[in-house]
């Protein structure tokens, strides 16, 4: 990706306002946090990939496989689409598959 060969802080702040992006959508869209039902389903997965998604802007390429944070992030984000399809919430799925195979070979990621 792109953002791999950019300054350090450069690809962490696109990153960070991508992450507004993908929240705008999701906090605009008719299913959106709450706390009961699944709101409160969307509430809790948002944070959960919210932080999976800074995990991955603080260490982009600190290792040669695919980690929790990814994972997470992959996982987590399938849901939240789920709960919210009319959002950018597939991006999450996109991100960790793209940043997966940039760390392993692609059959693997």
């Amino acid at each position: 990706m792109l953002l791999y060969r950019l300054d350090r802080r450069l690809a962490a702040a696109i990153r960070i306002i991508g992450l507004i992006g993908i929240d705008y959508s999701v906090l605009a869209n008719r299913h959106h946090p709450g706390t009961s039902g699944r709101d409160l389903l969307v509430a809790l997965l948002l944070a959960v990939t919210n932080i999976a998604w800074l995990i991955w802007t603080i260490w982009p390429e600190r290792t040669e496989r695919i980690t929790l944070d990814l994972w997470v992030l992959a996982l987590a984000g399938a849901v939240l689409l789920g709960a919210v399809p009319g959002s950018a919430a597939s991006a999450f799925v996109f991100v960790a598959a793209a940043a997966a195979a940039l760390r392993v070979e692609l059959d693997r990621a």
